[in-house]
């Protein structure tokens, strides 16, 4: 159930919401079920495209790689590769901040 009120917020663009419901989701689903069910693994995923949407790239992109090393069998797992390239690609390119 947090995974689908999650998605329906980062739908919407409540992605502070968003993001604390696919967490929990993603934690009851691990918690249950196991670090690499695909259940877990497909929240996983929604709540790292949430973090992107909500600018943290960062973060978004540890949680699509640990989501990617978990399942390298997952239909979508090249899409992930390819989001998490795109977005070390542009992190790179971002001036580092001064001090």
């Amino acid at each position: 159930m947090f995974e689908v009120i999650g998605n329906t917020y980062r739908a919407i663009g409540e992605l502070e919401k968003a993001n604390d419901f696919l967490n929990r989701g993603t934690k009851l689903f691990e918690a249950a079920y196991g670090s690499e069910d695909q259940r877990t693994l497909g929240c996983r995923v929604k709540l790292g495209r949430a973090r992107l949407q909500s600018g943290d790239s960062l973060v978004a992109i540890q949680i699509l790689e640990t989501a990617d090393c978990l399942d390298k069998q997952a239909s979508d797992s090249t899409e992930i590769r390819d989001q998490i390239n795109q977005l070390t690609l542009k992190n790179a390119s971002k001036p580092s901040p001064k001090e």
